[in-house]
């Protein structure tokens, strides 16, 4: 089954303490410089604050990691080689997903439990060949029961354009909210996006799961 993966980074990855190494010690202030945040993009910034305040707003005791490796999420088997187990770790450490929401309490005995990832589907994967990739790795992930929900640009592009708008009015103003306050209007935007939210989560995420996870969170 891992085959052929093992078989294209195996020769690659023989040392792998050596190429730790060396990777570590390519990282210096000469070559990088910190990031300004730890989200990518507006897009991804207005879904984290969406997603907070969806389990804010009702009681619910999830965690949101933005940026996550594959390879927290899943693990070469144990009676595998381990140069295989190696590689394969290698493998999924190259692919990230933008959010993984993880249970803050403990749900059908696990504490931490993966609930759901969240991709977002911007513009790059409209073309045939992104779009068959992100069918590939559905189909994969889901062989490991892990849900995947996917946002697309189009059905934030509404919300983004008013998060713009209130940039540009605010510019050279600090604090700027992601999403703005002011009007009637842009209340009834930010709600609409929660619950709109909201319901694809529970479309991925099973009833007696937050039911769970909001038992405990009064």
């Amino acid at each position: 089954m891992f085959k052929n993966v093992i078989e294209k980074t195996g020769n690659k990855l023989t040392n792998y303490a050596r190429r730790g190494e060396m990777v570590e010690n390519r990282i210096s202030e000469e070559a990088f410089e910190k990031r300004p945040y730890v989200l990518d993009n507006l897009a991804e910034a207005l879904v984290y604050d969406t997603l907070y305040w969806i389990f804010k707003v009702n009681k619910l005791n999830i965690h949101i990691f933005p940026q996550v490796h594959l390879s927290s999420l899943i693990k070469p088997k144990k009676d595998l080689p381990k140069e295989d187990q190696r590689s394969l770790y290698f493998e999924a450490a190259k692919l990230s997903v933008d959010f993984v929401l993880v249970s803050g309490n403990t749900v059908n005995g696990d504490y931490l439990k993966t609930l759901c990832i969240i991709e977002l589907d911007g513009e790059s994967h409209k073309n045939s060949w992104k779009q068959q990739k992100d069918k590939s790795r559905n189909y994969k992930l889901n062989g490991f029961e892990i849900p995947i929900l996917r946002i697309t640009d189009d059905e934030l592009q509404p919300y983004l354009d008013k998060v713009k708008n209130n940039a540009r009015n605010n510019k050279g103003k600090e604090p700027v909210d992601i999403f703005p306050f002011q009007s009637k209007e842009d209340k009834e935007a930010k709600m609409q996006l929660q619950n709109k939210l909201f319901d694809k989560l529970k479309a991925k995420i099973s009833q007696s799961d937050f039911d769970k996870l909001k038992a405990k969170s009064n």
